[in-house]
């Protein structure tokens, strides 16, 4: 990679507008797509590029809803799966309905991330406009060289989600009447209600929630690296991406004063409602607190720890809205933080 030597300097400066830096976790940075971002994207990699890219490969024309000219790379729009109106959330959004059916590259490539240990994770939410049928997939893709799509360069895989490649049972609900790419089905091949709704009972297809996902980046810790989110159906519909975030949890190295490894563990996790957190016990009589907090640092729930000799606790998350927190028990001795995704 060019240049690297001004890479965190000016990844800092860069996402000034969108990152924020917490004790625990760290935000490297998060996208939440609150706001258009459209003009501080760059229209094409250039190889060292400290700027979000939004790059239309294909350079096709796109049709989509009614058959109504769209952008052509990824663009902001209103939350798809949100039934509000006005809508109160908005997400990044690619059509892959070309013109002819022909191929969607539709590239969208974070500035580069320095992966500070093995604790850093990408967290996101996605979604599929339609589903089963037509259901739009994406890959998630790592370089370590530059962000130059064109020349091989994102050759290691976080993430496929899977698209529809044939309707045997055109206009069915059920997953099994048709055929699709290797990956995942959105929504847990659509068992998990939460993440898709029939719009109305003549509907031929679900419509899609935006649905968490995370990724560890621990391969590449020491290293800089290019993340890029690559919507690459072909002839299907609508793909939408929100709440893109890289976190660093705590640390659990005995070097770090005020840090303990404490064996922490939450699951299930990915958790919908009830979870259990677990720890190495702890000499009796010792009290402890258990916090969880969004990627923003903002503090949502809060519980004591009487007895850390018991080594568990009860959590009910069903409250939290779906995407990444950070679990910490702190004790008299240190804390250890761990990332749990609500579902």
């Amino acid at each position: 990679m060019k240049q690297l030597v001004l890479v965190l300097f000016l990844l800092v400066i860069v996402s000034s507008a969108q990152a924020q830096f917490f004790g625990q976790p760290d935000t490297v940075f998060i996208q939440t797509f609150t706001v258009d971002p459209s003009d501080t994207m760059l229209p094409a990699p250039n190889g060292n590029d400290m700027h979000w890219v939004n790059w239309d490969a294909d350079n096709l024309p796109t049709y989509c809803g009614d058959e109504q000219p769209v952008p052509r790379n990824w663009f902001w729009d209103s939350d798809l799966g949100d039934p509000n109106d006005p809508p109160v959330n908005f997400a990044f959004t690619s059509c892959s309905f070309l013109k002819d059916g022909l191929p969607n590259q539709n590239w969208l490539i974070t500035p580069p991330v320095f992966v500070a240990d093995s604790t850093v994770m990408l967290s996101w939410r996605s979604s599929s406009f339609e589903g089963p049928g037509y259901l739009d997939g994406y890959k998630i893709l790592v370089s370590t060289a530059s962000n130059e799509p064109f020349l091989g360069v994102f050759t290691d895989t976080l993430f496929v989600a899977a698209e529809m490649t044939e309707a045997l049972v055109p206009g069915s609900l059920l997953v099994e009447d048709y055929l699709f790419s290797p990956g995942y089905i959105h929504a847990d091949s659509y068992t998990q209600p939460d993440y898709f709704f029939l719009l109305d009972p003549s509907a031929q297809a679900y419509t899609g929630r935006l649905e968490p996902h995370t990724a560890n980046l621990a391969r590449y810790v020491g290293q800089y690296i290019y993340i890029a989110f690559l919507h690459d159906s072909q002839d299907d519909n609508i793909l939408q991406i929100d709440d893109i975030a890289i976190v660093r949890g705590e640390s659990t190295s005995a070097a770090e004063p005020g840090v303990l490894n404490l064996g922490l563990r939450v699951l299930p996790n990915p958790v919908s409602d009830h979870a259990t957190v677990s720890w190495q016990a702890v000499r009796a009589a010792r009290s402890g607190l258990l916090t969880i907090s969004d990627v923003l640092g903002k503090l949502v729930l809060e519980q004591a720890v009487p007895d850390l000799s018991v080594g568990f606790a009860k959590l009910h998350l069903g409250r939290l809205a779906a995407g990444t927190y950070a679990c910490s028990l702190a004790t008299a001795g240190g804390q250890q933080t761990v990332m749990v995704v609500k579902r």
